[in-house]
């Protein structure tokens, strides 16, 4: 929890800090998902008015399977959030009807920091990620990558035995 009572009672109009937060190992439909340790945030607390802005920035960088071909793949995302902080003691109904995903509430003068890293820590991982463009993944038949020069595909039609029911079938595709 970070503490916002002595920023409200400051005279000063902004505070600015860094946050360290060492983010778990994600289960994404059963691959998993490894985040670089520690993904540091800074933040800018901003007063203006009544309100109080939370400026977040932070850089994410993740290791999980590319999507077709299984390979180990890196990726770094960078995040710039503003976000308003309200004190959850003085929600309204006004508040609840325009409530979007640019406001944060807390309580007790107290801001669950750790939470937001974590969230915007989640939005940065991609449903599909792959590991080059036009990745043709793993072939149905030797299951070698595409990218690969040599397959065995061929070699493996050619020495598998065929189904006696439907040889006379591979003699009349060879007549043609």
């Amino acid at each position: 929890m970070f503490p916002l009572l002595d920023f409200f009672r400051s005279r000063e109009n902004s505070l600015e800090c860094l946050y360290e937060y060492d983010m778990p190992k994600l289960d994404y439909h059963g691959d998993p998902v490894y985040f670089k340790q520690p993904i540091e945030a800074s933040v800018q607390l901003i007063k203006i008015q009544d309100a109080v802005i939370m400026n977040l920035e932070m850089s994410v960088t993740i290791t999980m399977s590319c999507a077709r071909c299984l390979e180990m793949v890196c990726q770094s995302e960078k995040v710039k959030k503003s976000f308003q902080l309200v004190d959850k003691s003085k929600q309204s109904s006004s508040t609840d009807s325009q409530w979007d995903e640019e406001i944060i509430f807390y309580s007790n003068n107290q801001l669950d920091l750790e939470s937001v890293v974590h969230e915007q820590a989640l939005l940065t991982v991609p449903l599909k990620l792959l590991c080059r463009h036009g990745c043709q993944g793993i072939r149905n038949r030797c299951g070698t990558e595409s990218k690969d020069e040599e397959c065995r595909c061929d070699h493996m039609v050619a020495t598998t035995e065929i189904d006696p029911r439907l040889a006379k079938l591979k003699d009349w595709y060879q007549k043609e």
